[in-house]
């Protein structure tokens, strides 16, 4: 971990703490999660060239089988929040799909309104979503 990184996770935990208090789990010293309903938001700060980044994740759905309307729906970001975009990667199941929203803010100069408006966005988003999405195409919530 650079200087960079450690003092922005710092400061992210910080203004996490502040804005969220106790609901706000300390993974690592990088990694924070917060529950939202349903769901959780994964704030999550990395490294990048000389600063850092802010990497917040929020799983909609798990274990979800390839389908044509669900690349759409992600290819044209279907109702995905103004901060966030719709993602899809690869399950930990073989040939299976995880479908999460997720944003990245310049850690170096993230503030606290940037940060608390995109956790809270994409954590609102993902609660609201995900069991629309889990009877549309299928798959495993995060509380399942």
């Amino acid at each position: 971990m650079n200087d960079s990184t450690h003092a922005v996770s710092q400061w992210v935990l910080h203004l996490l703490h502040d804005e969220f208090g106790d609901a706000i789990h300390r993974v690592d010293a990088t990694t924070y999660e917060l529950p939202v309903g349903s769901t959780k938001v994964i704030i999550d700060v990395m490294p990048a060239g000389n600063g850092s980044v802010v990497n917040i994740v929020a799983p909609l759905v798990f274990y979800v089988r390839p389908d044509p309307e669900l690349f759409e729906l992600v290819a044209r970001q279907v109702g995905a929040p103004g901060l966030g975009h719709l993602r899809v990667k690869d399950s930990e199941r073989p040939g299976l799909l995880d479908v999460l929203v997720a944003s990245q803010l310049n850690g170096d100069d993230t503030d606290r309104s940037e940060l608390i408006t995109t956790v809270a966005v994409l954590g609102g988003y993902a609660d609201d979503t995900d069991d629309a999405l889990a009877a549309r195409f299928g798959g495993q919530l995060l509380r399942d």
